[in-house]
Order: structure tokens, then C-alpha cells, then sequence
């Protein structure tokens, strides 16, 4: 499955989030956070 998200705050949007790219990160809908899992 392919989880989508929307309304967040990244780009030009205030306040900014950053995203990297190429880094694997976990998406947990139910307590609405997105945490990466390699450094």
C-alpha cells in the first residue's frame, strides 16, 4: 500500500517542515507523525 498525505506544512508553506530526500522514513496515521529511520 502507498500512504498519502496531504495538508503538510512543507515548501512554501508557514510554518515549514523539510523533507529529505532519499531518506526512509515511517508515516503512523493514527498519531499523525512522520519519523525517519536512518540518520
Amino acid at each position: 500500500t502507498l500512504p498519502i498525505v496531504f495538508n503538510l506544512n512543507v515548501g512554501h508553506a508557514t510554518p515549514r517542515a523539510i523533507l529529505p530526500f532519499g531518506i526512509m522514513a515511517k508515516v503512523d496515521v493514527l498519531a499523525q507523525r512522520i519519523s525517519f529511520t536512518e540518520a
